[in-house]
């Protein structure tokens, strides 16, 4: 394609089709006072030992790893607060908002995984999850939709 002077323009071309390999400080995801940082907290003061008693694997034995119930309840409290109740929408979050991949620390997570530990533990989770949603609306460190 030609200009009025009959000159071809060299244009910046884009390929999307390339891979890029670049670094990101994870920390930086999320401001310092963001509500994400608070439920991470506040699930490390959690009593957590009944979901560990399930987890057959230990160190020293064979069997794979599983994931930290603290990172679960963690995303779970997280999503809940932001309207998400689907395990399939979270995991698609997981990969694009920022919370949720500080949360995770930009790795992938199947909606198996999180859908498994939800079904896994329904009745426990949703007493604790009431419970310090309640707590963090309380504090004004979430609104509830």
């Amino acid at each position: 394609m030609t200009n009025e002077r009959g000159v071809v323009p060299r244009l910046l071309s884009i390929n999307r089709q390339q891979l890029v390999l670049g670094s990101m400080d994870v920390e930086k995801l999320v401001d310092e006072d963001h509500c994400v940082r608070a439920i991470w907290e506040l699930a490390g003061r959690l009593d957590l030992c009944r979901y560990h008693e399930q987890i057959a694997a230990v160190e020293g034995s064979a069997g794979r790893e599983h994931t930290d119930q603290r990172l679960l309840v963690s995303l779970w409290l997280y999503a809940y607060s932001r309207g998400i109740g689907s395990a399939r929408e979270l995991a698609w979050q997981c990969e694009y908002e920022p919370g949720c991949q500080w949360l995770w620390g930009l790795r992938p997570v199947s909606h198996r995984t999180l859908s498994g530990f939800r079904s896994e533990n329904k009745a426990g989770l949703d007493d604790l999850f009431a419970q310090v949603l309640g707590m963090l609306s309380a504090e004004g460190l979430i609104t509830l939709a």
